[in-house]
């Protein structure tokens, strides 16, 4: 008997904004069924917020920079990592 076994995963999109004197802050945003849903959504948020405040400069697609050296990324991840947890 051949079974197939599926995974549901969930995509999450996280915002990683980064201070020069501090730690990353990683904040979970809003969740996707799929990567490419989740990516698209990455995208389109960063150019909303790019577009509305002529003081954010795009850096790249998923990440944008504020005054002040601070910089945000947007990052998709499967439900099953969380980026917040220390790795050993």
């Amino acid at each position: 008997m051949n079974r197939t076994v599926k995974l549901l995963v969930v995509w999450i999109m996280w915002t990683r904004t980064w201070v020069a004197t501090a730690e990353p802050l990683w904040e979970p945003q809003d969740t996707f069924p799929t990567k490419e849903n989740c990516v698209s959504a990455v995208v389109q948020t960063i150019d909303r917020i790019v577009n509305a405040s002529p003081d954010f400069k795009r850096v790249n697609d998923i990440s944008y920079e504020q005054p002040n050296n601070v910089l945000v990324n947007g990052l998709c991840f499967p439900d099953t990592f969380d980026p917040r947890e220390k790795r050993q």
